[in-house]
């Protein structure tokens, strides 16, 4: 069986990639170093990231780790799961199952609070006090990340979703423009740096999400069509059907405010639908009063 430090290896050599190379805005080079000859078995963090430089699947980690690693990676997992379905209650459940699990606080440290900001701001807390929680999550990585100077950093999917829940607390406690440019900057690094779609699609498509229906809002309804539509190919593309219903919400309401109102009359009924489909009955209700706020009531 492999080690750790060999598929690195295997995988660095098959892309004929440097370690210097590989290991850039990862870790030190004598580190990827230690990790390829076995002397250093990396967190995983660092193995997702050099993975996902490499255009390579992180989620074979668990095939190497103890099962204390494999326990918690599987949570987490889960967790994920959780909070792109709006389980809070769920995720708050398996929270509480890894925070027991021996050294998972260390390793899923800055995880678990960003997933513990994510909740407070489902119990109703304030713009202010969830950008105040971001930014400290944002804190607890070793080196630091410029949110407006990031393409050339190697980061993880946990990292992308972290920046998309700084912008939108710089979203909502009224900087909007700053909001906006962490999120066109999150979207260009997925599609420029990132090889290995299938796991990064949710955080992808949650970003199209928040950006169109921005850019809506500021009366860019062209642009929210477009970007609603790309996410709309993402998730049918990856068989993502989470964001389906806002997505499509969010380009039948371009359309309306484009004049074209048989065209926005399908597509928010097919979000109407795809919501009922994935139990979410308030996006339902959105694009029901959608169609009366424009005056196409469905067919």
């Amino acid at each position: 069986m492999l080690s750790v430090g060999d598929i690195v290896r295997v995988c660095r050599e098959m892309r004929r990639m440097s370690q210097e190379e590989l290991c850039d805005g990862v870790c030190a080079p004598g580190t990827l170093s230690r990790i390829e000859n076995g002397g250093q078995i990396p967190n995983r963090k660092t193995f997702e990231a050099l993975m996902l430089k490499m255009g390579l699947p992180p989620d074979m980690y668990p095939s190497f780790v103890d099962a204390n690693h494999l326990k918690a990676y599987q949570l987490w997992y889960e967790i994920r799961e959780s909070m792109e379905r709006e389980d809070f209650d769920e995720a708050e459940a398996m929270l509480k199952q890894i925070e027991k699990i021996p050294k998972a606080n260390k390793v899923y440290r800055q995880d678990i609070m960003f997933s513990r900001a994510i909740l407070f701001r489902n119990a109703g807390a304030s713009g202010e006090e969830m950008l105040e929680k971001m930014k400290e999550v944002m804190g607890m990585r070793d080196d630091e990340i410029d949110p407006l100077n990031f393409f050339n950093r190697a980061l993880s999917m946990d990292d992308l979703n972290i920046l998309n829940s700084l912008a939108v607390s710089y979203y909502n406690v009224g900087e909007c423009d700053l909001g906006i440019e962490i999120l066109y900057g999150v979207k260009g690094y997925i599609e420029k740096r990132i090889v290995y779609y299938t796991a990064i699609s949710p955080t992808y498509t949650m970003v199209l999400c928040n950006l169109s229906r921005w850019v809506g809002r500021a009366g860019q309804h062209q642009e929210a069509k477009n970007l609603a539509e790309i996410g709309i190919k993402d998730c049918l593309k990856y068989g993502r059907t989470t964001n389906m219903p806002k997505l499509r919400y969010i380009r039948g309401c371009a359309l309306a405010e484009m004049g074209l109102k048989d065209e926005a009359r399908a597509e928010l009924q097919l979000s109407y639908w795809c919501a009922l489909g994935i139990n979410r009955p308030k996006v339902a209700a959105g694009a029901k009063k959608a169609s009366e706020r424009f005056g196409i009531p469905f067919l």
